[in-house]
């Protein structure tokens, strides 16, 4: 818990991973404090571009309309002759699968000096500044506090903090700070630790919860450095060897001519997940068994959605009364909540009242929203405690994989993951009292 006379967090670092963790620190109510070493902001362009489940992210956040004014489409890569002549043409980035649970099917291109300069503009409008020519130079943690020492002006001073969150690109200090939280790029990983230190920081949760993003983190870091080094390997290999570097890459069909420039759809991040996570929770029957513990941090083993995956969009709710038109990812939108989604199948009206009912402390206490969703041309009334949707065109029911018989509970985490599939209220009192106090 954060006393009055200081910040609960310190951010170090003003890059993107930095700004964005301020941003949805704020967002979640967590006094937040962010710094920067150098004494200006960096010009020029680097890593240039935004993959589709960060297009997702920044919209929940509610940053992409802003962030989609200095964006240009994915460039087109020229092979040129020796005459200059254009000999092919190749896109820079896959596309996902056209579907209706991914909204995004292509990142974009930005420099990332605009947009950082955009993403400390949104933090003005929340009235935190970037504070530039500080250096945080050590660090000591006591059992209720980190006290930073900071550089500013030339002149050293401690101040206190409940948490350090590292975005500064891995300086070797960085490393050696044991209650630092390393965020990579990833902006999923920058709102997985965003809504687990407001829950710690508001007393809703045991600081025990912030371990989790260790365990959720640590393997999808694995398998993107393994990722990246095959490509850089592949880049650099001789003819001889690029196929056998190719039969490693699940996104190579076989037989397929292996290219040097390939970039596997995995690295679109949809498929990006958490299902080891020991506070996820799946009770359905798919069958899937004892694949829901295996480590595959890009879900390729498996078109079955999984607690831990992420969480699809659905297009075509249509809101109760009215039938206004909606989408999933609008309705469950803003980083700060989780949302129970509640598909009501062929349960009687009374029965999802009740289970309405039972999730009412978790809607009173600000922990979660309530959405229920019918199935494609039923008829479902007004609900006191929840917002009611149906399922116009089925992608609710057919994204999630659900049976319009039955009554189930879905979970979907602040970070979009979905953090649970439940048959019953006690699961889901299962789920949030292995995160709540």
């Amino acid at each position: 818990m954060s006393s009055s006379d200081h910040p609960a967090v310190l951010v170090v670092g003003a890059g993107p991973a930095g700004l964005i963790t301020a941003l949805a620190l704020n967002k979640n109510g967590v006094p937040t404090r962010i710094i920067e070493r150098r004494e200006s902001f960096h010009g020029g362009i680097r890593g240039t571009f935004i993959q589709p489940r960060s297009i997702e992210l920044l919209a929940s956040l509610g940053v992409l309309d802003e962030v989609l004014k200095i964006s240009v489409p994915p460039y087109t890569i020229g092979v040129h002759g020796a005459g200059k002549e254009i000999l092919s043409e190749m896109k820079w980035a896959e596309e996902a699968d056209e579907s209706p649970g991914t909204p995004y099917r292509c990142g974009f291109n930005v420099n990332q000096s605009v947009f950082e300069r955009v993403l400390r503009e949104q933090l003005e409008k929340q009235s935190i500044a970037v504070e530039t020519d500080v250096d945080l130079v050590g660090i000591e943690r006591s059992a209720s506090v980190a006290r930073a020492c900071l550089l500013v002006d030339g002149i050293q001073r401690e101040e206190e903090f409940d948490y350090i969150v590292a975005a500064d690109g891995a300086k070797e200090l960085t490393f050696e700070w044991r209650r630092s939280s390393m965020l990579d790029g990833y902006f999923w990983l920058v709102l997985n630790i965003a809504w687990k230190v407001a829950l710690v920081h508001k007393g809703l949760a045991y600081p025990s919860l912030l371990d989790t993003y260790e365990v959720e983190r640590v393997p999808v870091i694995a398998e993107m450095l393994a990722m990246t080094s095959n490509l850089h390997k592949l880049a650099f290999a001789s003819s001889s060897s690029v196929s056998a570097l190719g039969e490693h890459n699940a996104d190579v069909s076989a037989g397929q001519k292996v290219d040097h420039m390939f970039r596997p759809k995995t690295g679109l991040q949809l498929g990006v997940n958490c299902r080891w996570s020991p506070i996820v929770l799946d009770r359905r029957d798919t069958g899937a068994g004892q694949a829901t513990l295996v480590q595959n941090p890009y879900g390729r083993d498996s078109d079955v959605l999984r607690a831990g995956d992420r969480a699809p969009d659905a297009p075509g709710l249509l809101e109760q009364p009215g039938g206004r038109e909606a989408r999933l990812f609008t309705v469950t939108a803003g980083c700060t909540q989780h949302a129970v989604l509640v598909f009501s199948g062929a349960a009687p009206a009374e029965d999802v009242k009740a289970a309405i009912v039972g999730l009412d402390r978790y809607r009173r206490g600000g922990i979660a929203s309530v959405v229920v969703i019918a199935p494609q041309g039923s008829v479902m009334p007004a609900c006191a405690g929840a917002q009611v949707f149906i399922d116009g065109a089925g992608h609710a029911y057919g994204g999630y994989q659900i049976d319009p018989r039955s009554l189930v509970f879905v979970v979907v985490r602040p970070d979009g993951i979905i953090g649970a599939f439940a048959t019953g209220l006690e699961q889901m009192h299962k789920y949030f009292s292995a995160i709540l106090l």
